[in-house]
């Protein structure tokens, strides 16, 4: 598994690597809105048209309990024939981090293709940082 993040600030780029999801970690501040773009492409760095499937980002706790889960429906995406989707991890999401420590979570951005097909195309830790208080 690759780690290591792909493209500028707010963009995610991910390229498949044999059957391995591309491992990026994130970092957010708690009780912060925060937004980014994932583009899911092949190992040629060709973007697959995602505008007929749905893109889902699921986070969970370190008991792998649900935090959230966000599902970009088909026609929902920024520019699906490019493979690119934008998330939101709202204030009321971040700030469920613990107050005063660093929270680590979980994430993964999977595909669920038109016709049934599924596959994780990225993961990876999600770092909440205390913040200002």
């Amino acid at each position: 598994m690759t780690c290591g993040c792909n493209g500028g600030a707010g963009l995610i780029v991910c390229e498949e690597l044999a059957n391995s999801p591309t491992c990026i970690n994130l970092t957010m501040e708690r009780g912060t809105d925060n937004e980014f773009d994932a583009i899911i492409t092949d190992a040629e760095g060709r973007a697959f048209d995602i505008d007929p499937d749905t893109i889902r980002l699921s986070i969970v706790d370190a008991a792998g309990d649900p935090v959230l889960t966000v599902d970009n429906n088909p026609g929902s995406h920024v520019d699906g024939p490019n493979g690119r989707t934008r998330f939101e991890v709202d204030a009321t999401t971040t700030g469920a981090a613990t107050a005063g420590v660093i929270t680590a979570w979980q994430y993964e951005i999977r595909r669920l293709a038109f016709g049934g097909a599924e596959r994780v195309h990225i993961q990876g830790r999600l770092t909440i940082r205390p913040g200002l208080s």
